[in-house]
Formats: C-alpha cells, sequence, structure tokens
C-alpha cells in the first residue's frame, strides 16, 4: 500500500541527502520559459519568467505551467509584436502549442515534442499511478522547484539561470487546490537546500511541478499539482491540482 510520507520522517529522508534527489527529479522535468523583445538584430532583456514543467500521463508528452504566465506573455506581445519566447534556450511558439486553458483553476497545456526536448535537455516526468494524480493528503510531504526571476543572470550573449525550490507538507488540500505554509520552526537546511531569507520573493516559479512524496517500501514521489502563486507576507504557496486534466493536455473545464 502506498502511503504518503510523515513530516518526520521527510526530516530524516532530507538529513540522509533526499533533498538532492527530489530537487534533480523537479530539474529534470521543468525549464524557465520567458520572453524578450528583438531590439535590431539583438536580443533585448528578458522581460519576465516562469517556470515549464512536462508530463507523460499515457497518451504522449504535454507541457504545462499558470495561465497567468500565458496571459503575461500575451500582455508583452500586444505591447511589443516582435517578442519572442523561449523555453531553457530553445525557441517556443507559446500561443500556436496551446491545448487548453483554465482561467479558474490558472493552468494552461502545451503541445511540446520530442525533438524540443531534447534540444532542452529535459525529460517528461511519467506518473506512476492513475490519471488525474491525486492531491496530496493533510499534513504530509510535497515539494517543489523553479526558476525564481531573481536568481537569473543575463549578458548580451548568454542567460543564466538559477533553480530553487523546497520541501515542506500541505497545509490545506481541496479537490482543486493544494496550500503549503513554509514552516519556519520546522525548517530543515542542507547544503542542497538552503533556506531563503524570509519574505524572499518567488516570483518566476509560477508554473512550476509540485510533488507528493510517497512511500511503499521505498521513497518515491507523484505528482500533485501546479504552483500558481506565493505569498510572501504570510510565505504561502498556492498550487492547483490537476483534477480537471486528461492524460492528452485536454482541460474539462
Amino acid at each position: 500500500m502506498v502511503e504518503p510520507l510523515s513530516k518526520e520522517e521527510g526530516i530524516r529522508a532530507i538529513r540522509a541527502g533526499f533533498a538532492r534527489v527530489l530537487l534533480d527529479a523537479t530539474f529534470n522535468c521543468s525549464a524557465p520559459i520567458y520572453w524578450f523583445s528583438i531590439a535590431g538584430d539583438r536580443r533585448g532583456p528578458v522581460l519576465n519568467n516562469g517556470t515549464i514543467f512536462f508530463v507523460d500521463a499515457g497518451a504522449g508528452p504535454f507541457a504545462v505551467t499558470a495561465r497567468h504566465v500565458l496571459e503575461g506573455y500575451r500582455g508583452a506581445i500586444r505591447a511589443e509584436p516582435r517578442t519572442l519566447c523561449e523555453i531553457g534556450g530553445v525557441g517556443f511558439d507559446l500561443l500556436g502549442n496551446l491545448i487548453a486553458e483554465d482561467r479558474n483553476a490558472d493552468i494552461v497545456t502545451l503541445r511540446i515534442d520530442d525533438d524540443t526536448l531534447t534540444k532542452i535537455g529535459r525529460v517528461p516526468h511519467v506518473n506512476p499511478r492513475a490519471w488525474p494524480p491525486k492531491p496530496p493528503e493533510i499534513g504530509k510531504g510535497v515539494f517543489f522547484g523553479g526558476y525564481p526571476g531573481r536568481h537569473r543572470v543575463e549578458t548580451p550573449a548568454v542567460i543564466q539561470w538559477g533553480f530553487a525550490g523546497g520541501l515542506d507538507v500541505a497545509a490545506t488540500v481541496h479537490e482543486d487546490h493544494i496550500c503549503v505554509q513554509f514552516s519556519r520552526e520546522d525548517w530543515v537546511s542542507t547544503a542542497d537546500l538552503p533556506p531563503p531569507a524570509v519574505g524572499e520573493p518567488w516570483g518566476g516559479v509560477s508554473g512550476a511541478p509540485l510533488f507528493a512524496v510517497v512511500q511503499n517500501g521505498v521513497v518515491s514521489w507523484r505528482l500533485a499539482g501546479v504552483v500558481t502563486e506565493f505569498g510572501s507576507n504570510l510565505e504561502i504557496l498556492y498550487a492547483s491540482s490537476f483534477s480537471q486534466v486528461g492524460p492528452d493536455g485536454s482541460i474539462s473545464c
């Protein structure tokens, strides 16, 4: 029987080096998504960014991010039609690859092909259980990772992206969304998972995957949601569940 990992079990696993394993799993299926305008024949500075991740639920790979990331790009091209989008350094037709979007859940799904994934250097997460994945249980372990804009370093030729994430427990869980309260009193820091400053912004992590940690003899994880917001004042992370997302990326609203 698969059981979610308790907080105490999760802390022991983190201290034993499991944090690196979880962060690598998140990194391997995600990438920064960003856009910029063209100034003459040169790339202008990045206007904004989010996180996008890749899933294969049995009907081929598709990409997922937060809908407000897509809306940010739409606003940018209205202001400057020469705005271009990239995922991990590879040009991407964000609007042309749209599968479905859900305004209320703040989720958008997009087509992604194997060639693009190879160029980005990422692989889709293959969820080990039935689709759609269940939300995590209250008080059980979850983790996430993405590309905060504050970690971005730009030069005229190169954009360097910093990856950051965290492990905590689900504070509240509903059918359509999950809340994770950063618990400073229970924070476990490691070399792979240093603590962020209190109130530190996480802009750019919108669209990142949220995973639930589970155990069945060995510790593993399954997809639980997509990060949609982080309230830095109260340090609460919000994520939408996949309850309305089909295995082909379709969304039933």
